[in-house]
């Protein structure tokens, strides 16, 4: 009797397994392909199948178990395996289906815009020298009433050009990444936008400003003194490429592209 209970439990729990597994990947599937869709349908499938044998390899036969007898199961391990290949793989194609009909780009408004470049800090600020030669910089930025703020030196050689010609360049990089997956190199999303800008002493800047630039030095006087601040003003109109548009879209620049004013 014990014996029979016991094989009816452990049939009981192969058949939940393979019922729980591939429902549980359909999920992740639905949202990997709603929210990135980076991959396609059967590349996915590969991936998540990968990386399920992968967990059982490692975690659960040699750490756990300390055997392959698992790997013996048709029904307990290869059988899931497929299962969770096929519900992935489904779920990608019927996804796909669904979305012919939205092949346009998604609507990118302004507010959106200021909304992303508010939610990042970094970008690439570009200026001319008196000699008319490019030049280009990383910096830290915050955003205020819709302008952009920076900290540099008072000295250095960005300010001392900018002084001379106010007319500046910006690109916003936005990272992409999908969970779980960070060997997939993904080019990260743009926003362009050119402007006017004005160099600013630190002493005559607003102090909420200088107090997020200087992110809790501002007690530094003499680092203050060395300081100024380059506010720069959007003109024009918003290039962005990958902005509000799932990763797999980015692939077609016709969809991927965008151009917004300003305001």
């Amino acid at each position: 009797m014990a014996l029979a209970l016991a094989f009816t439990f452990e049939s009981t729990a192969l058949v939940l397994h393979a019922i729980a597994a591939p429902i549980f990947f359909s999920i992740i599937s639905f949202v990997y392909f709603t929210k990135f869709h980076f991959t396609g349908p059967l590349k996915t499938a590969v991936m998540f199948v990968g990386v399920v044998v992968l967990m059982d390899v490692v975690v659960v036969a040699m750490l756990i178990e300390r055997s392959f007898d698992m790997f013996r199961s048709l029904t307990g391990t290869w059988l899931v395996f497929a299962l969770i290949f096929v519900s992935t793989w489904l779920t990608g194609v019927l996804v796909n289906r669904a979305s012919i009909p939205s092949a346009m780009p998604a609507s990118i408004t302004t507010e959106l815009i200021w909304a992303e470049i508010e939610a990042q800090l970094f970008a690439v600020l570009s200026y001319v020298t008196p000699k008319a030669e490019a030049r280009s910089a990383g910096i830290v930025y915050i955003v205020r009433d819709r302008k952009l703020y920076i900290a540099t030196g008072a000295d250095s050689w960005k300010a001392k050009h900018i002084r001379l010609n106010p007319r500046v360049a910006l690109n916003v990089t936005i990272p992409k990444r999908i969970p779980f997956m960070p060997w997939i190199k993904i080019p990260a999303a743009t926003i362009a936008l050119h402007g006017m800008a004005r160099v600013i002493a630190a002493k005559d800047a607003d102090a909420r400003v200088i107090q997020a630039l200087m992110r809790g030095k501002v007690e530094d006087l003499e680092l203050v003194a060395q300081t100024c601040v380059i506010e720069v003003e959007p003109t024009g109109h918003f290039v962005t490429y990958g902005v509000g548009v799932p990763l797999l879209a980015m692939r077609d620049p016709k969809k991927a592209r965008a151009r917004v004013p300003v305001a």
